[in-house]
């Protein structure tokens, strides 16, 4: 089927002028020579002829079993409150990586604004909450 598709393609591209127009010693009204639009066999070979929908494939296949959800992370905390942020604003130091960090320290990073570390994440890398609620990971001790 695909294959005899195929030809009459070949065959009406065949019959087209350089701008795609039918050659002039055609007669254009002659049914005979229309174009024939491409027919796709819908039928399945089985006795039944029947045509079998995509509904009726999905019920015949067993479903597998679903993998089970993954845990959801914990939800973090929200960002420091406005009387934090104000407490912080006054002891805050200006953000440098050279220098290291304790949990509880207040940053203000050049970018991000003001921030509380919330923990050391090892000798070189702090997580910071800062007031939007954003939490970054940072380098830091690295002097």
């Amino acid at each position: 089927q695909e294959r005899e598709n195929r030809e009459r393609q070949a065959h009406r591209d065949s019959d087209r002028g350089p701008r795609g127009d039918q050659d002039q010693g055609q007669d254009n009204n002659d049914p005979s020579q229309a174009p024939q639009p491409d027919v796709m066999d819908v039928t399945d070979d089985s006795d039944s002829g029947l045509v079998e929908t995509p509904e009726a494939k999905a019920e015949e296949k067993p479903k597998k079993p679903r993998a089970p959800r993954k845990p959801r992370k914990p939800a973090q905390p929200p960002g420091p409150t406005a009387e934090e942020i104000d407490q912080g604003r006054r002891v805050a130091s200006p953000y440098a990586m050279q220098r290291s960090y304790a949990a509880g320290d207040w940053v203000d990073h050049a970018k991000f604004g003001l921030g509380r570390v919330e923990q050391v994440l090892d000798e070189s890398a702090i997580e910071v909450c800062f007031a939007d609620g954003a939490r970054k990971r940072l380098v830091h001790g690295r002097g």
